[in-house]
């Protein structure tokens, strides 16, 4: 404050002086070079400099690197270093990355899968100071490389999440250590199985018990033509980048159905499937698109798709039960969905989660994109893993 104040009064010191030299070429130099560097030192004394910011966003960095690493390995007790586990939420939030590494490591090892190459890029958006500590909002984006064990050809495969984060970082004996890392996780439904810090599954589960569970109604039927090929390449596009032209419902509810909606129906870039008095989106004049209670909740949308006609539910069941080998389809029923189709999430009665299937890997597995939280190209069951969930696999019918 007593910064401001003195800039003040020599501004209007140097404006006198200005007048008094006529407006001079120098007198206006001196001026715009005073408050310039005055602008400047106000700015970058007000909250982190930018060379800190490079540093903890580096930081962060490593400490993603090495999650990825135990990914692959198997291995989480390397990431303890890096968390300030004398208070709860440093804890908490080391626990869970312990929790995640044991998950997808028993995940893979049921599917027959081995991960060959696991990447993080971490992009630092914003940055505050709270006290000691300082508040990184983060976009994390992984790229998962696998292949199949029994693949003689061994295909590699391919998938990305994007995660957004809220990290705590404090400074403690000059060694940085994570204090909060908060966000939504793709893998959160599994994680109810593992339990504490040196993590083995709860209730005497087995890892095999753990993987095989891995409104409106009615409106006019339109029949139209359904491009698949572009619902896809929309999922792709806009799978982190979300569009603008569509309000964006996640802390309001998710935004899972809201976007396998436009992927289906959105006349200049998806799949173009007519909107009806059900399900439909009203493009304002100003502000971003709302979509139909059909267009933008799970439960209403699976209604509609079934009671109009525009949808036909393939097979429900669990993972097991959907890949579950036959004579006539050798990798079970889920075989059948096509690109272009949907996969939906019934959790304890209630569908919780739509996703859209974008691609197959190297054996026929679905691979799905969603919303909340962002997939590209992800083995359908992955992050699903209570017993009381369902997988509808759905036709669109056009």
């Amino acid at each position: 404050r007593r910064h401001s104040y003195r800039v003040i009064i020599l501004l209007n010191i140097l404006w006198r002086d200005l007048f008094r030299m006529k407006k001079s070429i120098i007198g206006l130099t001196i001026l715009i070079s005073f408050v310039f560097i005055s602008g400047i030192q106000y700015i970058h004394g007000s909250g982190p400099d930018i060379d800190n910011e490079k540093m903890l966003e580096e930081f962060v960095q490593t400490v993603y690197d090495e999650k990825c690493k135990g990914f692959v390995t198997g291995e989480w007790k390397n990431l303890k270093q890096y968390y300030d586990v004398s208070k709860k939420y440093g804890q908490w939030s080391y626990e869970h990355e312990a929790k995640r590494t044991k998950y997808l490591t028993d995940w893979s090892k049921n599917r027959g899968i081995k991960f060959t190459d696991i990447k993080s890029e971490v992009v630092l958006k914003k940055t505050r100071k709270k006290g000691d500590m300082y508040l990184l909002s983060i976009t994390e984006t992984y790229k998962f490389d696998y292949v199949y064990e029994d693949d003689l050809d061994q295909k590699i495969n391919t998938f990305n999440i994007s995660l957004k984060h809220s990290v705590g970082l404090i400074n403690k004996d000059d060694k940085w250590l994570i204090s909060r890392d908060w966000y939504t996780d793709c893998f959160e439904d599994a994680l109810s199985f593992y339990s504490g810090i040196y993590i083995g599954t709860s209730d005497n589960l087995t890892t095999d018990e753990i993987m095989d569970t891995a409104t409106m109604i009615t409106g006019e039927s339109a029949a139209s033509k359904y491009n698949r090929q572009k619902a896809v390449e929309y999922a792709d596009k806009y799978y982190a980048k979300y569009n603008s032209k569509y309000k964006d419902y996640n802390g309001v509810g998710g935004d899972c159905t809201n976007y396998v909606s436009q992927c289906l129906g959105d006349k200049e870039e998806g799949g173009g499937l007519k909107f009806d008095r059900a399900w439909f989106c009203t493009y304002h004049k100003h502000g971003r698109a709302e979509g139909s209670k059909a267009f933008v909740n799970a439960d209403a949308f699976k209604a509609y798709l079934v009671y109009s006609g525009r949808g036909r539910v393939i097979k429900r069941g669990t993972f097991n039960e959907l890949t579950k080998s036959t004579e006539s389809h050798p990798i079970g029923i889920v075989e059948n969905i096509q690109i272009g189709d949907l996969i939906c999430y019934e959790e304890k009665g209630q569908i919780d989660h739509f996703s859209i299937v974008t691609a197959k890997d190297s054996k026929g597995y679905p691979m799905i994109n969603s919303h909340t939280v962002d997939r590209c190209h992800v083995p359908f069951d992955l992050g699903w893993g209570s017993k009381t969930v369902r997988f509808h696999l759905i036709r669109i019918v056009h």
